[in-house]
């Protein structure tokens, strides 16, 4: 998925596929897609926010879902039919 680079800022949606047994981000667009699974993202500030940067745990388990992420793991998001996601868990790769 290259940059998008038209000028603008603001919502912003994130079409994903099927890449095996994990999704992955297919293409931007600034319209709402009319089907496929999707992420609702906003790019106003410097970054693309698509409300799954963050995931809260208790302390005794950061440390071990911080090891997995540096190992690859992958996230397990849900995501509503509206395209807001929200991270549910860590897995090892």
């Amino acid at each position: 998925m290259g940059p998008l680079d038209d000028g603008r800022s603001g919502d912003l949606f994130v079409t994903l596929r099927r890449d095996g047994e994990v999704w992955v981000g297919d293409r931007w667009t600034r319209e709402r897609p009319d089907d496929g699974p999707y992420l609702s993202c906003d790019d106003r500030s410097w970054e693309v926010r698509c409300g799954v940067d963050t995931w809260f745990l208790p302390q005794d388990r950061a440390a071990a879902a911080e090891r997995l992420l540096r190992d690859g793991a992958v996230a397990e998001v849900r995501i509503d039919d509206r395209g807001h996601a929200a991270v549910v868990g860590v897995h090892a790769p």
